[in-house]
């Protein structure tokens, strides 16, 4: 009679914990920006982020965003710079914003939630937020 012993195989995986769904939120309260922002990432990692601005931009002018490492004070690395393509400055706003933003995670080791995220225009930095994660 043969007798074969099977022994458990353990392999160490490291790996990053996402969670899906997630929500985070922005907002600029000024004195001069002011907006928010809803950031949501869906169960297949996409994030999309809603809002506007309400007062303190001028029209003509191209904005930007950076995600950084850091915080507001003493920002780190720069993680990703985008522009939101469906931002339209009207008067000193913008309406409603709806888009799905490429290359970032909310959850996880890459994570944006916890970090800056900075307005730009052409020649400097105009206001700075932390995003902050929200319970689902």
């Amino acid at each position: 009679m043969l007798v074969l012993w099977l022994l458990p195989l353990f392999v160490s995986v490291e790996c990053t914990k996402y969670v899906y769904p997630a929500i985070a939120t922005a907002t600029f309260t000024g004195p001069s920006i002011v907006g928010s922002f809803n950031f949501y990432q869906d169960i297949e990692g996409h994030v999309r982020i809603t809002g506007a601005i309400h007062t303190g931009l001028e029209q003509d002018i191209d904005y930007k965003f950076r995600f950084h490492h850091g915080t507001c004070s003493d920002m780190g690395p720069v993680k990703l710079i985008h522009p939101l393509n469906s931002m339209n400055v009207y008067g000193v706003g913008t309406p409603p914003i709806q888009e799905i933003i490429e290359g970032i995670q909310l959850t996880g080791h890459d994570g944006i939630i916890g970090f800056p995220w900075v307005l730009m225009n052409n020649d400097r930095d105009l206001a700075c937020v932390i995003i902050k994660g929200q319970q689902q």
